[in-house]
């Protein structure tokens, strides 16, 4: 069990009057949270008159709103007794985003998780040290940034599965890649500071990604961390049952 030590975090009046809670223990449920933070979520303190603790969760609405609502909802609201609603803001994105000091600082004084970009966010000391937190964690980095796949590799049908994640933050793949060997016994592919040429917007962006492919490696994946995300779950559901992808 670890302990969590929240002396220095500071409750607003808003964070007081709509009962704002903070965990005081490590819970595989808070790993998880952080894991779809550090797909998914962001922290923004935006500089006026006064300070301004924005957390924002922003995924595509094409397919992640059901997670949204479904799991990333009731999560914050079981996690930090914080009500919170999905919005469509833009054409392809869904968003949840909240005010809240306590929960703000929580985040990043005692989770570590960085202000604004996340080109070099990671997973906690205190979470990837311990294995039921980091299979828990990476769990819900999975179910916000990675991919599932099934490709035709030497068939006509896409019958062949792979498990695919990115991120800027090249230590957060070193991260990844360790607890894959570690805990599921399987090495992954890997390829470090790849160059990305945008053809939209003329720019080039650096990127690191670790794969899993086949079928060995999907059914270790789903054993050991598996999905909470109803997309991935449903691919693999139907590839279970028909041994391929219908079209």
């Amino acid at each position: 069990m670890i302990k969590l030590d929240l002396s220095k975090i500071c409750f607003s009046k808003k964070d007081i009057l709509f009962g704002v809670k903070l965990p005081k223990i490590l819970t595989p449920q808070l790993a998880y949270e952080t894991g779809v933070h550090i797909g998914d979520g962001c922290l923004s303190n935006l500089r006026s008159r006064s300070h301004v603790y924005r957390i924002i969760y922003s995924g595509n609405s094409r397919n992640e709103i059901p997670f949204f609502e479904h799991a990333l909802k009731p999560l914050l609201k079981n996690i930090y007794n914080k009500n919170v609603r999905v919005a469509s803001v833009r054409k392809n994105e869904c968003r949840i985003e909240f005010g809240s000091k306590a929960i703000f600082q929580f985040k990043n004084q005692i989770l570590g998780l960085p202000v604004g970009p996340k080109s070099e966010v990671s997973i906690p000391t205190n979470i990837f040290s311990n294995e039921k937190l980091a299979m828990n964690c990476l769990r819900g980095i999975a179910d916000t940034d990675f991919s599932l796949a099934f490709l035709k590799k030497h068939k006509d049908i896409n019958y062949y599965p792979k498990i695919k994640g990115d991120s800027k933050s090249k230590f957060l793949i070193v991260q990844i890649e360790h607890l894959v060997k570690k805990y599921l016994r399987i090495d992954p592919v890997v390829s470090y500071d790849v160059k990305r040429y945008d053809n939209r917007t003329g720019k080039t962006s650096i990127a690191n990604t670790i794969e899993l492919n086949g079928v060995k490696r999907l059914n270790l994946w789903m054993k050991k961390i598996g999905f909470t995300n109803v997309v991935h779950m449903k691919k693999f559901f139907i590839w279970k049952k028909l041994g391929y992808i219908p079209k």
